[in-house]
């Protein structure tokens, strides 16, 4: 699914003249909606970065300040006295042209064959019809040539210069640059003569602007107008640009840059419709189509060259649980006791009309490898009737210090907790240390639903990654993704724990409500990956073919990308008996075969699709 310039037609060649304040004041700008089409089903849309291509150009743009059309406007004009006539503008701008009206009178000579006469015209016509005194009879059409000379002068103040800055012929362009917010005009006939003027002998006062600071960003639709929150630029040139060859810099950088905000904005979005489904009490849905605006800003009038392809893919990531009522899971563990060929299955559910374009299936397999241990200060008992906590909510984090003594390879964390709602799904994240505070990078994330409300416990989460920890300082972060928590704590000398408030965009405030001395329940576990056998009785089929698994760097088995995305296809296109019609679409169970006892950790897949147009 591909959206390109021909698109958004009007921003291949777009001025940019809307007049917009901003804290800064006054700039220009002109807004293109960017449609992805969803089909309304998708857990999220990812845009291919490998593909999007992005280049901008920008160029000057001429305005007549006494036209209603322009958007910049004289600020005032006044006549200083019967020749002269005086212009102020908003701020300094650059002069290109002033032109007389055809109206304008004054004495003129006009050669005609071997004579020269002299009128004198209050209006003129565009041609004046001539009869020569030797020639009785004879008329001719000669083309009506004014020349007239306007000259500029600068001012200070309410004074006006001695000497013009620049003298010009009526409509030619300056041959010299002529900047200002306040400037005298005066005109000359042909023998350099002052004439009498007043602002309705003009026909156009023009001046030309240059892009300036010129960028190019992304937003909300709903924000695109907000001084709060300005567009994620991605594209910029600072100050006023006459040399075309500074975009060739942002221009290389353009596309990587962009595909960057541009994923995070439509993650934003995704994250917002799960929200508010949630926050409602209703079922997850996805509107048909999601827009989002690019936003081309100059602090001057401009003309901008846009050309744009954008490649984006549905994403669906979640396994479906045909015997509960359509609902879905992150991850789902089979367990095998060892019978003859045992099969078991996970379910993947598509749109019917959906084309998969890559698919990634991780598992994680356990026969014959240890299981995961205790790290570091092992498991602590959490004491019966134990409230003691930091409340964890939607709207607040809760982070905890950690300080290893040793390095380790973590493959689990275990949280102690008490929920308190139903249902209530925490977030657990796991970030590094940056200079005593929880905003390094993070390393793992993961979710967990708790038991009941009031039951005291440690909440295992599994990674989908195995972390290689070898610094001694990193975060332990929780909040609440749905209901409500307490982290429960203990006293424990030189621990620390902070609590604070989510962002809007779910990050973590800057402000922190600092707790010494105490630490919450926690555990790490690590498991001996190189004890684990580098093959595994494991088979998956998907609509009659058979998928190669093969281990991972991780310890975990990877099912081949190809085999499993054509399988899929074919499913769609001719579904199995074993395939579940539902409303949307088709569910396709990936189905697998274990000859000794063991248990399997099917992790999300992650199959990213196009929608077939009819």
């Amino acid at each position: 699914m591909v959206i390109t310039t021909a698109d958004i037609a009007e921003a291949a060649a777009a001025v940019i003249d809307q007049e917009v304040t901003g804290p800064a004041g006054p700039f220009f700008r002109r807004v293109f909606n960017l449609r992805f089409d969803t089909g309304g089903t998708p857990d999220g849309i990812a845009v291919d970065a490998d593909t999007l291509a992005f280049d901008a150009s920008f160029s000057a743009q001429t305005y007549n300040l006494l036209s209603a059309e322009s958007p910049i406007q004289a600020a005032a004009t006044e006549a200083l006295d019967a020749q002269t006539v005086v212009v102020r503008l908003d701020r300094p701008w650059r002069i290109k042209r002033v032109s007389r009206k055809a109206s304008y009178g004054g004495d003129y000579a006009v050669a005609f064959g071997h004579a020269r006469h002299r009128w004198t015209c209050a209006a003129a016509p565009g041609h004046l019809a001539v009869e020569s005194g030797h020639h009785a009879g004879h008329v001719g059409e000669i083309a009506w040539h004014l020349g007239v000379r306007f000259q500029l002068f600068r001012m200070d103040g309410e004074a006006v210069a001695e000497e013009p800055t620049v003298t010009v012929a009526s409509g030619a362009d300056l041959h010299e640059d002529f900047i200002s917010q306040a400037f005298a005009l005066r005109a000359r006939n042909e023998v350099g003569a002052l004439i009498d003027l007043d602002l309705g002998d003009i026909a156009a006062l023009e001046i030309e602007t240059f892009p300036t600071g010129p960028r190019i960003g992304l937003s909300t639709l709903e924000e695109v107008d907000s001084t709060d929150t300005p567009p994620v630029y991605f594209w910029q040139v600072p100050g006023e640009v006459y040399d075309t060859a500074l975009y060739e810099a942002p221009n290389e950088k353009a596309a990587s840059a962009m595909a960057g905000a541009l994923q995070r904005l439509l993650d934003e979005q995704v994250a917002q419709w799960a929200g508010d489904a949630q926050a409602s009490g209703l079922p997850y849905s996805v509107p048909d189509h999601l827009e989002l605006a690019l936003v081309v800003d100059s602090d001057a009038p401009c003309q901008a060259q846009i050309d744009i392809q954008i490649a984006y893919h549905l994403v669906r990531k979640h396994i479906y649980l045909p015997d509960s009522s359509g609902s879905t899971a992150k991850k789902q563990v089979l367990r095998f006791e060892g019978q003859p060929s045992a099969s078991d299955a996970v379910h993947v559910s598509l749109p019917a009309d959906a084309v998969v374009s890559s698919a990634v299936l991780e598992v994680d397999a356990s026969f014959g490898c240890p299981p995961a241990t205790p790290a570091g200060e092992g498991v602590n008992p959490i004491p019966a009737g134990s409230n003691a906590g930091v409340h964890v909510t939607m709207d607040r984090w809760a982070a905890q210090s950690l300080i290893l003594t040793e390095a380790l390879t973590l493959t689990e964390i275990a949280i102690g907790v008490m929920a308190l709602e139903t249902p209530t799904d925490l977030s657990v994240v796991l970030r590094a240390d940056n200079n005593g505070a929880p905003d390094g990078q993070v390393l793992a994330e993961e979710q967990v639903r708790l038991a009941a409300p009031g039951v005291r416990l440690y909440a295992r989460v599994a990674l989908d990654d195995s972390l290689a920890l070898a610094a001694p300082n990193y975060w332990l972060l929780v909040k609440a993704l749905s209901g409500s928590a307490i982290w429960l704590t203990r006293s424990t000398p030189q621990s620390r724990i902070l609590s604070a408030l989510a962002t809007p965009s779910g990050g973590i405030a800057t402000t922190r409500q600092p707790l010494d001395d105490v630490q919450g329940y926690f555990a790490l576990f690590t498991r001996r990956l190189a004890n684990c056998p580098d093959t595994v009785p494991l088979m998956l089929n998907v609509g009659g073919g058979t998928i190669a698994l093969s281990q991972a760097e991780n310890g975990r088995f990877l099912a081949d990308g190809e085999s499993l995305t054509d399988s899929l296809n074919d499913c769609l296109a001719a579904p199995t008996d074993d395939c579940i019609p539902t409303s949307e679409g088709l569910v396709v169970p990936l189905t697998f075969t274990a000859v000794s006892k063991g248990m399997v950790t099917v992790y999300v897949p992650i199959l990213h699709y196009d929608m077939v147009v009819s």
